[in-house]
């Protein structure tokens, strides 16, 4: 099932197949703030293993499960990743879209949440899931070769291609972003004020009786009846005061929403996510 263009499958509809070796979780061995080994906490979804001093948390219970993990951090195609298969050192590779890659890989055994990747230097591909990969960053060849002294030259020609991949990749969304803020640049459309609502199916407009909505024990007298001060029930549950039920009639200030005393806003711009509205 293909969703889109640019979005995997979430990765938490894999099932792994008992007995098969390559469906297995795997942690690194060292630590991903400080790179050494020793006694560390492993990610129950990803390879991710951090020292518990690393991180300055207690010793967790039960399942634990890293920052990225917890924010819902997943793969994307064309991104670069370390991928672990067999015994084989951790290898850097690319994850592809199952529409460009051979027909032969495409009918290879697989299931939901796997997704397929190109090695670089060996040029193979694997069908593999977020258990086994993790992110490449900036500067990992450079500390990968120490690693790699006296290593075979597919591996070294492996960690080049991949440091060249990732500056192409990272250039393209680079250039996708100002290609995106160029377009997003003129002014949004002017607001258009919509005259009725109406239900579209089965959905009913159902409009509450008037003994239903909830009435506060404010009184005109008061300074600033239903104010932010006071201590009207309904502004204190987020409610608006309803006109034709508040005791503290027109001196109610609980009704900005339907008089229409709105805060006074600009529009703005803002990085990535559009435009906005600032008060």
């Amino acid at each position: 099932v293909i969703l889109a263009s640019n979005s995997i499958i979430c990765p938490n509809h894999f099932t792994p197949r008992r007995g098969c070796r390559n469906h297995e979780h795997v942690n690194v061995s060292w630590c991903f703030v400080c790179s050494e080994g020793g006694s560390l906490l492993c990610c129950e979804s990803c390879p991710a293993a951090f020292h518990r001093e690393c991180l300055s948390i207690d010793m967790p219970e039960g399942s634990w499960y890293c920052n990225d993990c917890k924010a819902g951090k997943k793969p994307h195609y064309k991104e670069v990743f370390w991928v672990k298969v067999g015994r084989y050192r951790w290898w850097p590779a690319e994850i592809c879209h199952p529409r460009t890659i051979p027909i032969n890989i495409q009918k290879m055994k697989h299931v939901i949440g796997e997704f397929p990747v190109l090695f670089f230097g060996s040029n193979d591909y694997l069908w593999t899931h977020q258990a086994r990969v993790f992110p490449y960053m900036e500067g990992d060849v450079s500390s990968k070769d120490k690693i790699a002294k006296g290593v075979d030259g597919i591996y070294k020609k492996a960690l080049q291609e991949a440091a060249v991949r990732f500056e192409e990749l990272k250039a393209q969304k680079e250039l996708r972003q100002l290609q995106e803020d160029k377009k997003n640049d003129k002014k949004p459309p002017p607001y258009k004020h919509i005259k009725i609502n109406r239900s579209v199916g089965k959905v009913q407009i159902f409009t509450a009786d008037l003994s239903e909505i909830p009435r506060c024990n404010c009184k005109p007298t008061d300074e600033n009846p239903c104010g932010l001060d006071s201590e009207c029930i309904n502004r204190m549950l987020l409610y608006e005061c309803h006109p034709a039920v508040c005791v503290a009639g027109e001196r109610c200030q609980n009704q900005c929403f339907t008089k229409r005393q709105y805060p006074e806003v600009e529009i703005v711009r803002t990085l990535a996510r559009g435009w906005g509205l600032q008060a």
